[in-house]
């Protein structure tokens, strides 16, 4: 079996875990949430209508402050919700899951041996500038 189709085995294996399956299950419970949809759609024309507000050359500076306003609560409303909270905590688990297995593959390319990867060895020295996120 070739590289590319161990790949391939594996990444149909990925998507059994209950990582994979309990993000999918958690963006559908998002696609299926009208309210929800319908607050992400009204946020996303506010934001909209902001930068269409700064790139005039004649700022209305109060219209800018109320739309702000109306996006962060929006925002924080959406980012409330069960739903999509489920959502962030699934995706955050499948991101650390990838994460580790983007180490092992970077261990393996660079001559190491992938098979001696201890994720609660793994370290990041504490500079988070190029992190992807450990939390």
């Amino acid at each position: 079996m070739d590289v590319i189709q161990s790949m391939k085995d594996f990444c149909t294996e990925l998507q059994k875990d209950e990582r994979y399956l309990a993000f999918l299950h958690a963006k559908e419970a998002t696609d299926r949430n009208q309210l929800l949809q319908d607050k992400v759609g009204e946020f996303n024309l506010k934001r909209m209508n902001l930068n269409e507000q700064l790139g005039k050359p004649e700022k209305d500076l109060d219209k800018i402050r109320e739309l702000d306003t109306e996006i962060r609560a929006l925002y924080n409303e959406v980012m409330a919700m069960p739903d999509m909270v489920a959502y962030n905590e699934a995706k955050a688990e499948l991101d650390g899951l990838v994460q580790h297995i983007s180490n092992i593959l970077s261990m393996a390319v660079n001559c190491e041996d992938p098979q001696s990867y201890d994720p609660d060895a793994a370290s990041c020295g504490g500079d988070c500038a190029g992190c992807a996120g450990c939390h």
